[in-house]
């Protein structure tokens, strides 16, 4: 069929029914991606990016637990870009600037970049969302008590942090 110009697809059921899973997920995915993601990544290409990566492998019909398999992949996503960041940082010496040139946030939410990504999931699961140890485990891979044990250690570190901005 053509229409306008542009191919057409019949309708497919299971595309309908992944599409409607997704948009329920979605603002949870997007809430999770902001808070786990940096300053430097957007939410809704986290999002994307990490449903792009699962639909490469198989249909969100086909997983058992979707919300925290996409939150794991979002959290993944943040943790290479750190990485790669981190490896750019690094050859930063390799270029020469005049002056030293850093960007400055008018809040606390920088504060939260000094946590890992899966310690600002952890944090954000259990703290915001109300969700269990073992939930917030599941999507982190760790055990509900090894999350228990990050979440506690970055309560600590998020205090330490916000007293010396004061």
């Amino acid at each position: 069929m053509v229409a306008n110009g542009e191919q057409m697809c019949p309708s497919q059921p299971g595309r309908d029914l992944e599409a409607e899973v997704f948009r329920e997920l979605y603002p949870v995915l997007r809430r999770h991606a902001a808070v786990v993601g940096s300053i430097w990544d957007d939410p809704d290409d986290l999002v994307h990016e990490a449903l792009c990566r699962v639909l490469q492998r198989q249909s969100l019909l086909e997983l058992s637990n979707r919300a925290a398999y996409l939150r794991r992949a979002i959290t993944n996503l943040v943790i290479d870009g750190s990485r790669r960041r981190g490896v750019r940082a690094g050859k930063r010496h390799l270029v020469a600037v005049e002056g030293e040139v850093r960007d400055e946030y008018p809040s606390d939410l920088r504060v939260l970049d000094e946590l890992s990504p899966i310690d600002r999931s952890i944090l954000y699961m259990v703290d915001v969302e109300g969700r269990s140890f073992a939930e917030a485990a599941e999507v982190s891979g760790c055990s509900a008590g090894a999350a228990r044990l990050r979440a506690s250690r970055a309560r600590k570190h998020l205090r330490k942090l916000l007293k010396e901005t004061d």
